[in-house]
């Protein structure tokens, strides 16, 4: 064990890999899991991994909609040379900044997954 967590924000998609971390998880560390799920236009694939999330015992379970994406865009960090960085794949950097500024919200004691 890495050290005493209190809270593990998962990005989490509802997916069998998300599920059975989330599982290992409150398991092995015996924290509280916070779900994080980006809604990139996935449509109806969003209510069931909010459903897992609950069912799995989650108490929070945040989805962040697709105007990250415009964030990102028109943000003060975006310019078209970013895209190559990302081999065009920016949908997973606004996913990945947007799940650390969760984290920041939820206090010092949280760990990103």
């Amino acid at each position: 064990m890495i050290k005493d967590v209190n809270k593990i924000v998962l990005a989490y998609s509802g997916g069998l890999d998300t599920s059975v971390i989330l599982k290992w998880l409150q398991q092995e560390y015996k924290c509280e899991v916070v779900t994080f799920t980006a809604d990139l236009g996935q449509g109806e694939e969003i209510e069931p991994a909010r459903e897992k999330a609950k069912s799995a015992g989650v108490k929070e379970i945040f989805i962040e909609g697709t105007d990250m994406i415009q964030e990102f865009i028109n943000g003060e960090e975006f310019n078209i040379d970013i895209l190559n960085d990302f081999d065009s794949n920016f949908v997973s950097y606004c996913a990945k900044k947007k799940i650390l500024m969760r984290s920041a919200q939820e206090g010092k004691d949280v760990d990103v997954i």
